[in-house]
């Protein structure tokens, strides 16, 4: 009796244990795998203008967006991306200006038929993130056409638990195709702020590693109970027929 009572409550024992364990590494393969929340900006240029230089200037209605998208946070260790989208809504006029809250820079508004009839339209972008490994880390251009959008992607490592604070800059470069003079004008400077995290001290690659062996140890745990939930199923089937 005195056995059989000692056996109860190690098995019990191993039962919380198992569950405890396996209710830590569905936590931590959780944490690991959850995508984590994004931040969105949307900035309209608009208000003000500056006239470009050999090129003849109009007066227009707002034309840029920019749409920046960045994760709020992201796992030490673990790879997160930055996504710029910079598109005009306007077919009949291309117009830089300042941006919103102070982001922005002073610009100019061109005839976008005298634009792209003579001059290449080339959006650049770079991001400045301290602190972090960013890819790519210089300058990206990207031609841009009337009515199709530009779009720039970085991947970007924290290897420190802290915010790390930048900035996404946004330019515009506008070639003569005869005489290839440039003309670079700053669209936007928009601010990035992503803070690396940590769980118990361990980075995402170690949370994931550490809550599937936990997983596999929970299930070598509940083995046993496992076998004896099935021999009473089988008695169960035996004594109903």
């Amino acid at each position: 009796m005195h056995a059989r009572g000692a056996g109860l409550r190690g098995a019990r024992l191993r039962l919380t244990a198992c569950a405890l364990l396996g209710a830590a590494s569905a936590a931590l393969l959780a944490w690991g795998l959850w995508p984590p929340t994004s931040d969105t900006k949307l900035l309209q240029l608009g208000s003000g203008q500056v006239d470009v230089p050999s090129l003849s200037s109009t007066r227009g209605q707002e034309a840029w967006n920019l749409l920046l998208e960045y994760p709020e946070q992201v796992r030490v260790g673990d790879r997160g991306l930055i996504r710029l989208r910079l598109w005009t809504g306007l077919r009949d006029a291309l117009k830089v200006t300042p941006g919103i809250q102070g982001e922005g820079a002073d610009g100019a508004t061109v005839p976008a038929t005298t634009v792209f009839n003579s001059h290449n339209v080339i959006a650049e972008a770079r991001l400045d993130l301290p602190g972090a490994q960013v890819r790519p880390y210089e300058a990206v251009s990207e031609p841009l056409l009337p009515g199709e959008p530009a779009e720039f992607v970085w991947s970007v490592i924290l290897s420190e638990p802290t915010r790390h604070q930048g900035t996404a800059w946004s330019f515009l470069v506008v070639v003569e195709q005869r005489t290839q003079a440039q003309n670079r004008i700053a669209l936007s400077a928009q601010s990035v702020q992503i803070d690396g995290v940590t769980l118990l001290g361990l980075r995402g690659e170690g949370a994931r590693v550490a809550g599937g062996l936990g997983m596999i140890g929970s299930v070598v745990l509940a083995m046993p109970f496992v076998d004896q939930v099935l021999r009473w199923l089988s008695e169960c089937l035996r004594s109903s027929r």
